[in-house]
């Protein structure tokens, strides 16, 4: 029996997960980076054209990508809707509220990730 789902929109509905689950929370409780490797012995060995070739297209495909992904979340959620699921999405503040004293002592260990823990907060 399954009462509910933790994915992202597109994997909830083409695992079928949207058939059986009555109820779908989007918390955002992670987001997992999309990324584009290459070694450094394979990159040394391209010509400054190649190298500007990749770049360009790792830059046009990312925004590409990004496009497509927001196309797929909202036909997967419509889906989800339509089958009669009822999608839940919780206030973030009260998360923040509750875990407020696990992020500072956090930040006094590792001090050092300050910057970019308010860099997250700020976008």
């Amino acid at each position: 029996v399954v009462d509910g789902a933790e994915n992202n929109p597109p994997s909830f509905v083409s695992s079928n997960h949207y058939e059986v689950s009555k109820y779908y929370t989007i918390d955002e409780h992670s987001a997992v980076p999309d990324v584009l490797l290459i070694s450094t012995k394979y990159w040394e060995k391209l010509t400054e054209k190649e190298r500007q070739w990749v770049e360009a297209a790792a830059a046009e495909s990312s925004q590409a990508q990004k496009e497509y992904w927001r196309a797929s979340v909202e036909a997967s959620m419509k889906t989800a809707k339509e089958a009669g699921v009822e999608v839940i999405i919780p206030e973030k503040s009260l998360f923040a509220e509750k875990s407020k004293s696990v992020l500072e002592d956090f930040k006094k260990e590792y001090p050092e990730m300050t910057p970019l823990i308010n860099q997250i907060k700020a976008e």
